[in-house]
């Protein structure tokens, strides 16, 4: 789990005004929003904890840190994404070129449940595949970075951009983006 993406979630829910507990991801329970913050899957019963509690009304935003894992946990995510979740993902792509003044920010452009963009200077995870209720909701260019599916009675929400270090440095955007993805009122 990336610390800077728990505490960057734990300000922006504070500042949003929202409740929130903290639990660790083997004690994660159903709500109604679930935030699983920098976080790499890493087992079969986390996978199938999370495919439970949304199947059962959860809407969870899991935003993956597998980027930054070491290549054999990055693997081990990927087959639990596709194999539980229904959810196919590249590899790491790095935005920003080794060398240094070679390239420019790059901005993933969200268009749900709020339009806003966000500078993204790291590694991102790709979604891939054309699965037929996966709706895409955020792109870096034209890679797919984030997405959203009804699973069961609940949604599962994926970002493969960290949001959680932007709303630790307290981002406008991103704060706006977790308020609408919190939001009770969102619509698909």
């Amino acid at each position: 789990m990336l610390r800077e993406s728990l505490s960057g979630f734990a300000r922006g829910l504070a500042a949003a005004g929202i409740h929130f507990e903290r639990a660790s991801m083997k004690a994660i329970r159903a709500a109604h929003f679930i935030i699983v913050p920098g976080g790499v899957c890493d087992s079969a019963v986390f996978a199938e904890t999370v495919r439970r509690i949304t199947d059962s009304g959860s809407t969870v935003l899991y935003e993956s840190g597998a980027a930054y894992a070491d290549l054999a946990a990055f693997e081990i995510e990927r087959r639990l994404l596709r194999d539980y979740l229904g959810l196919s993902v590249e590899g790491p792509h790095e935005l920003w070129p080794a060398k240094p003044g070679a390239g420019s920010p790059a901005y993933v452009r969200y268009h749900w449940p709020s339009r806003v963009m966000i500078r993204d200077f790291s590694r991102v995870i790709a979604v891939t595949g054309s699965t037929c209720d996966l709706t895409r909701i955020a792109r870096i260019g034209e890679t797919v970075v984030a997405c959203h599916r009804q699973l069961g009675n609940g949604t599962f929400i994926f970002l493969g951009s960290p949001l959680g270090p932007h709303l630790g440095f307290g981002d406008a955007d991103a704060q706006r983006l977790l308020e609408a993805f919190t939001s009770p009122r969102r619509a698909a």
